[in-house]
């Protein structure tokens, strides 16, 4: 049996290797949001509040505790896949939001 420090290693390692393919299948070049920003302008949706609907579908078939297609553990994974995306795409906001405000302060 692993120790939780172990088997959170492992489940990290996982999650990274899920995100690169994911990465690789779904968007083109350096854009992660792509498909989020794609999907946001069909629906008329922020790319952020698209990205929350993926994430939502998997928080409550944890909830549920069921899926015929996909283990509990891959689930728990694409989760914390679109956290880490949601993670990034506020850090993206954040940076640009200093940015500008910087830029303002320096007369642009």
């Amino acid at each position: 049996m692993d120790s939780p420090a172990t088997y959170w290693d492992n489940l990290d390692e996982e999650t990274y290797i899920t995100l690169r393919k994911a990465q690789e299948e779904y968007a083109s070049g350096s854009e992660p949001f792509e498909n989020f920003e794609v999907l946001g302008r069909v629906l008329g949706l922020p790319p952020r509040k698209v990205l929350a609907v993926y994430l939502l579908k998997h928080v409550v078939s944890l909830v549920k505790g069921v899926s015929l297609r996909e283990p509990l553990r891959g689930r728990i994974i694409d989760a914390i896949g679109y956290l880490k995306l949601l993670a990034y795409m506020d850090y993206l906001e954040q940076t640009e939001s200093s940015e500008n405000k910087l830029g303002e302060g320096m007369g642009n």
